[in-house]
């Protein structure tokens, strides 16, 4: 994995700063859960998840 990671790299070369700050910015808020609570019931809702 690691061998092929450094190849595709190598070939095509990192996105600049620029470009990785959009793509970071593009993705904001679009996977939303549609809770509002989670930062308050991390917990309650982990225990949740992997019931």
């Amino acid at each position: 994995m690691r061998e092929g990671i450094k190849k595709v790299i190598s070939q095509r070369g990192l996105p600049d700063r620029e470009m990785q700050v959009e793509r970071a910015i593009s993705v904001v808020g679009r996977y939303g859960s549609g809770s509002s609570d989670v930062s308050n019931d991390h917990d309650r809702h982990l225990a949740e998840f992997y019931r």
